[in-house]
C-alpha cells in the first residue's frame, strides 16, 4: 500500500473523517449552524488567539460565579462545627471529637 505525501486537503478530510465517526454532538451541531449561513452567507472561523481568548473569558467569569457563590454561602454561615465519630478496639470503646472551623475567606 502506498501512502500518501502530507497535504493540507488530505489532513482535513482526515480531520472531518474522524470526527464524523466518532459521533460528537459538538462538532455536529457546529455543522448544522454552518449550514444555516446559505450560499450568499459566508462562515467566518474566529482565529486562534479570538478562540483562546473565549476560552479563557469564560473560565475566568466561571470561577468568578464560583467564588461569589462559596463566598454567600460560607458568609451566611459564620462558625461550621461537625462531630465524627472513631471507633477504637474494642467496638464498646467509641470516642467521639469535636470541631470547630472559623470563617475563612476566599
Amino acid at each position: 500500500e502506498r501512502v500518501a505525501p502530507y497535504s493540507d486537503t488530505l489532513f482535513r478530510e482526515s480531520a472531518i473523517g474522524w470526527i464524523v465517526e466518532t459521533d460528537q454532538a459538538p462538532f455536529k451541531k457546529m455543522v448544522h449552524v454552518a449550514a444555516r449561513a446559505g450560499a450568499t452567507n459566508d462562515v467566518k472561523i474566529p482565529s486562534r488567539k479570538q478562540t483562546r481568548k473565549s476560552i479563557i473569558d469564560t473560565f475566568k467569569t466561571n470561577i468568578r460565579k464560583l467564588r461569589q457563590l462559596l463566598s454567600v454561602r460560607i458568609n451566611s454561615q459564620p462558625f461550621w462545627s461537625f462531630t465524627y465519630s472513631v471507633r477504637a478496639t474494642p467496638a464498646k470503646d467509641v470516642s467521639t471529637s469535636h470541631v470547630m472551623l472559623g470563617k475563612h475567606l476566599m
